[in-house]
Formats: C-alpha cells, structure tokens, sequence
C-alpha cells in the first residue's frame, strides 16, 4: 500500500510497523480525517466498500466535516454512526 509511504499521514507511527490489515481501523479513519482525495481513492482501491463503511461507522471520534462527508458519500445514516452518538451524549459547557 502506497499511502503508507506518506509520513504527512502517520507522522507519529513507524511506518514499517503499520499492517494494513491488522491496523485497518486505523488508517481508514486516518485517511479519511487528513487525507486528500488521492488518498481516499488508495484506501478505497484497498479495502472493500463494506470494510471501509464499518470502520467509519463504528469510530468513535471524526471531526465534523469528516463525518457529515461520509455519512452523505457513503450513504450513511448520521443516527447509526458511534461519532454522531457520542457527540450526542457528550454535555456542551454553555458559554
């Protein structure tokens, strides 16, 4: 897998290390949050369609343009994702 050459993607890993099918939850999601177009097409090329949806519907952090993104691309309910769920559940400080 060519994306996992990218240091500006897994800045914090060592790269060698990084299996694409142990670690899938986690470049999927990486991908996805910091990544460009290119790199959506690699992943997309990688893992099956059904793979990549049930790693982003089950991650429990996206920011939010990640996650409205992927919830329209991937005809994903926003009610069915654990990131939309705990946003939900987590108390927001009045300011």
């Amino acid at each position: 897998m060519e994306l996992l050459k990218n240091k500006y993607l897994f800045w914090e890993a060592d790269l060698g290390s990084i299996d694409p099918q142990k670690n899938k939850n986690y470049i999927i999601e990486r991908v996805f949050e910091r990544g460009d177009w290119n790199d959506y097409k690699e992943v997309m090329n990688f893992y099956s369609l059904e793979e990549i949806k049930e790693v982003l519907k089950n991650a429990r952090w996206l920011d939010a343009k990640t996650m409205y993104f992927v919830s329209a691309y991937f005809d994903i309910p926003l009610s069915t994702m654990q990131c939309y769920i705990q946003r939900q559940l987590s108390i927001q400080p009045w300011v």
